[in-house]
């Protein structure tokens, strides 16, 4: 009687962690990425990050399945055998709703110094409107920015731009070190 009353208990114990881990595993999917910014980076990536804390975190996320990472380190060993560093990682291609795809791109020193994040149109929506919806969730995160039109959003932070745009037809969330396009 004893024995039944404790695997009784231990497999209801089981059946309510696996029931909280599934709602938390919901719950994560349906966050929209796209509010997943801070003042120096995207997604937990920050400007300045070294290449290999980056590739972990690429890793880690999943934002590249594993064709994409294979392909991605033949180029970069073909590009250094002939003397020149491949320097942008594009990810992320269709993984979240709202998001195109990820590019990212590192300095001389390896470091991350842009995050380009291309946005998928929202349907049924224009582009200024969707861009003015995204200005108010982006205040809420990083204040008031300091370049405001219809077409282009800015915010900068002591080494830290970043760009909220409409160009060649898409929406684009750039995060740059202020000397990446000096």
């Amino acid at each position: 009687m004893k024995t039944a009353v404790i695997i009784i208990i231990c497999v209801l114990a089981l059946l309510i962690v696996f029931a909280m881990l599934k709602r938390k595993a919901k719950a994560t999917m349906t966050n929209q990425p796209l509010y997943a910014i801070s003042k120096d980076g995207f997604l937990g990536f920050v400007i300045g990050d070294t290449f290999k804390f980056v590739w972990s975190r690429i890793n880690h996320l999943g934002l590249m399945n594993q064709k994409e990472m294979d392909d991605f380190k033949s180029n970069m060993e073909v590009m250094q055998m002939i003397g020149f560093g491949s320097n942008t990682i594009r990810m992320a291609k269709n993984k979240f709703e709202g998001i195109d795809y990820i590019s990212m791109s590192f300095d001389e020193r390896n470091c991350l110094n842009s995050i380009m994040v291309y946005v998928n149109n929202k349907p049924n929506t224009t582009a200024k409107a969707y861009m003015k919806e995204l200005r108010d969730k982006y205040v809420n995160l990083l204040g008031e920015p300091k370049v405001d039109s219809d077409i282009v959003y800015q915010w900068a932070f002591k080494n830290v731009l970043i760009v909220l745009c409409y160009t060649d037809n898409q929406i684009l969330l750039h995060i740059h070190d202020k000397n990446y396009l000096s």
